[in-house]
């Protein structure tokens, strides 16, 4: 499969150019925006094309626009029964190239069993006997430089504790990460067809990814899942945020809309009645700004919101984290996403704001390419990136 990256000033500049040289037959692997051209005031998209086979005679006409998939290998399998949708180019090379794409982001569940995160082996013959509290007291400072709370820490140990009778030494770190693993809640997002449209929406403080991220969603709910998608900006303060949205929603066929005014809220969602989701991408609100906090409330109460997610940075230190949650529960969401792992040296914190409360995470996102850069959260994975510090693609 030949592959080859495209870099405009504009996106149809950019596909112009994928087009002339590969052929109409080219099919866009990914795009985004370019934060950085050689103007500071100008904006730069790049397109990564792919091409089964040798590379057709350019064209000659006017270019057509056609909507073409952003590598739509993000598939959240624990609410989904639907069979990942084969690419239209039915080549073996393509096949074998998508089928790669999805085991780098889905690789963490399945090695979860046979990985170091899987359940620690039992040897009744070798126990650790006496040993034992000495060998668990060796985890205790590394827990604690990961940045884990100390109260979490003791129940980590502890819990490890009641099964580290009949382990080996080595078997130790596999059952703190597993205990780990037991603590932390997560869920899918639920992605299928339905009647009327399920509104969904996005709340966060300023500055933690959420327009990316709702873009994300998004995406991969259109063109991975084949739903019928409606997207409504509510974010006029932040510049660019609409440009961004607007960007993405022409390049994956979504319906987009800003609400520049509260009141036009309910018409607009009414107006996406027949979708299967409608996202609703709010402006973000420091956590400290009560009066903004309660203001994008009433609007989001003005119409009949089916779920609310929280995004969260993971570069936030666990005090702010824990403040963030408390001050935004007037929204009553019901998970979280944590965005910026690419960004953090450590993921104590986010093990602390899991587990003090409670609240399942959904999504994990690790940079800013749409969809590729997020993963739906599993328990092993997310253990085991607590305890190394290092988020892992391998």
């Amino acid at each position: 499969m030949q592959m080859k990256k495209y870099i405009a000033s504009s996106l149809r500049e950019a596909i112009d150019k994928m087009k002339e040289e590969l052929g109409e037959e080219a099919v866009v692997l990914s795009a985004r925006v370019l934060e950085e051209g050689l103007n500071s005031r100008s904006k730069m998209f790049e397109v990564v094309a792919g091409l089964d086979g040798a590379p057709v005679k350019p064209r000659t006409t006017s270019p057509t626009y056609e909507k073409k998939p952003v590598r739509p290998e993000v598939i959240d399998r624990k609410q989904t029964n639907e069979k990942p949708i084969a690419p239209k180019n039915n080549s073996a090379e393509l096949e074998k190239a998508l089928n790669g794409l999805r085991q780098k982001i889905y690789q963490v569940k399945n090695e979860a069993a046979t990985s170091e995160t899987a359940k620690p082996s039992v040897e009744k013959k070798k126990p650790m006997g006496g040993t034992r509290k000495f060998v668990l007291e060796n985890f205790r400072n590394s827990l604690i430089e990961k940045d884990i709370m100390p109260s979490l820490v003791n129940t980590i140990l502890e819990q490890t504790a009641k099964a580290a009778e009949f382990l080996k030494p080595s078997d130790v770190e596999s059952a703190i990460k597993s205990t780990m693993a037991s603590m932390i809640p997560t869920a899918g997002f639920e992605l299928k067809k339905r009647k009327s449209g399920k509104v969904v929406a996005l709340v966060g403080p300023t500055g933690v990814g959420k327009t990316t991220c709702i873009a994300k969603i998004a995406v991969i709910s259109k063109l991975l899942h084949k739903l019928d998608i409606g997207l409504i900006s509510l974010d006029t303060y932040r510049l660019g945020a609409i440009d961004q949205l607007k960007t993405f929603a022409e390049i994956s066929g979504i319906d987009f809309l800003v609400a520049y005014d509260e009141k036009d809220l309910p018409a607009m969602v009414q107006k996406f009645r027949k979708k299967d989701i409608i996202f609703l991408d709010t402006a973000g609100r420091s956590q400290n700004n009560k009066k903004l906090i309660e203001e994008t409330s009433r609007t989001l109460d003005s119409v009949k919101v089916d779920e609310i997610l929280l995004a969260l940075s993971a570069t936030a230190s666990t005090n702010n984290l824990l403040d963030i949650v408390k001050k935004f529960s007037v929204f009553k969401f019901s998970g979280v996403i944590f965005t910026k792992l690419d960004e953090s040296v450590a993921f104590g914190n986010l093990f602390n704001v899991i587990v003090k409360s409670k609240i399942p995470v959904r999504y994990i996102t690790n940079g800013q390419i749409i969809p590729d850069d997020i993963v739906a959260a599993e328990p092993e994975h997310l253990a085991n990136m607590i305890y190394t510090g290092a988020y892992s693609e391998a």
